[in-house]
């Protein structure tokens, strides 16, 4: 086994371990209640702050004229919507064409059995 090998396997190993000690530590972190009431009233925090600023892009994205989030959100709905309008328009064309020709071929029929029956 050459010297790179060798090095990759104790850096895997090594990686592996500091994974599971770090795994542990936020374990022991989370089953303290103390630690979740603190992450809780941070999070509430965070979550107003997002909305504040959230609300704030919105705000100036009217007058420096760029896409919110929201506006990609219902930009994306109505492309969805208009292919799905799209697929069904082009059913209903199929569905007439047939029909027009199962006519067309109806009416020669039609008219063949006339002339034969003259």
């Amino acid at each position: 086994m050459d010297i790179t090998q060798q090095f990759f396997n104790i850096l895997t190993r090594s990686g592996f371990q500091v994974e599971q000690m770090v795994n542990r530590s936020i374990q022991n972190h989370l089953n303290k209640p103390a630690f979740v009431n603190f992450a809780s009233q941070r999070a509430n925090g965070m979550a107003k702050g997002m909305s504040s600023l959230q609300n704030t892009v919105e705000m100036l994205s009217v007058p420096f004229n760029f896409p919110t989030k929201n506006d990609l959100a219902n930009t994306t709905n109505m492309v969805v919507q208009s292919e799905e309008k799209i697929d069904n328009l082009e059913y209903q064309m199929i569905s007439l064409t047939n029909a027009i020709q199962d006519l067309q071929t109806n009416i020669l029929s039609a008219n063949q059995t006339q002339r034969d029956n003259r």
